[in-house]
């Protein structure tokens, strides 16, 4: 198994099926409203200047897999530490979380303004 040691304990088998769910809900939402999509998408918008940063398709995929790739490896360093220090371990998996909140906020936005 690649993390034994998060499986193990319950509460951060929880959060990591959570944070790979939400993560997972978002990028499916994603990718069904803008794949088809061929124009450009607002990737930014500034309430003074307007929109900063336009994309692609492609740009919004990176975003959704550096996310991905982000809480993977919270996740990996959760289960490395697990052994030495559990809060450490603990702290990483809460704040992989957090990332996967954040990253959900992201995508609203993101699905709003265009």
């Amino acid at each position: 198994m690649i993390v034994p040691n998060i499986i193990a304990d319950k509460y951060l088998r929880v959060v990591l099926a959570v944070s790979f769910a939400l993560h997972s809900v978002i990028t499916v939402l994603m990718l069904v409203k803008f794949l088809s999509r061929r124009e450009s998408i607002v990737l930014h918008f500034d309430v003074y200047r307007g929109i900063d940063f336009v994309g692609g398709r492609v740009d919004l995929i990176g975003i959704l897999f550096s996310g991905f790739i982000m809480i993977a490896l919270n996740f990996l360093l959760a289960d490395f530490l697990y052994t030495r220090d559990r809060f450490f371990a603990y702290v990483l998996s809460f704040a992989s979380l957090l990332l996967a909140i954040l990253f959900a906020i992201l995508m609203v936005i993101i699905y709003s303004i265009n």
